[in-house]
């Protein structure tokens, strides 16, 4: 997989969709994979002159906890400062975000809407599914 595309492809289509607002939940600044990824996701705003908001990069590592505690983080700014969407690392970290949403009492895609990678064999089970178009990579 080459993790910069994809990230990229994966942010072109939260794009493409209307979303402007986008957050991301990275790992490690130290691992390859996550400086790859974190470039892509860096692309696809700038080709798209969407500011890079710092306070929406969030650091949740590749675990399911670290993206409830990154998402908490983000759902802690006020309201009209939340994230619209959100790129995660990957699926387990997407999930753990996933959760933080749904305590909050927003729903999932309608207030935000979430990615992560990896194709995780528990996402089939997630709900909501993919609303969009499949993405290929």
């Amino acid at each position: 997989m080459n993790n910069e595309s994809s990230s990229y492809q994966i942010t072109n289509h939260l794009i493409g969709h209307g979303y402007k607002k986008i957050a991301y939940l990275g790992g490690a600044e130290n691992l390859l994979v996550a400086q790859e990824r974190f470039l892509g996701f860096k692309r696809a705003l700038t080709e798209y002159h969407i500011p890079l908001k710092k306070r929406w990069v969030q650091e949740s590592g590749f675990r399911e906890s670290g993206g409830y505690k990154a998402m908490n983080k983000l759902l802690s700014l006020p309201k009209d400062e939340w994230p619209r969407a959100v790129v995660a690392i990957n699926d387990p970290a997407a999930f753990g975000a996933m959760k933080a949403i749904q305590e909050h009492g927003l729903s999932i895609p309608d207030d935000i809407a979430i990615t992560g990678f990896s194709d995780d064999i528990r996402a089939a089970l997630i709900t909501p599914a993919n609303h969009g178009a499949p993405i290929s990579f």
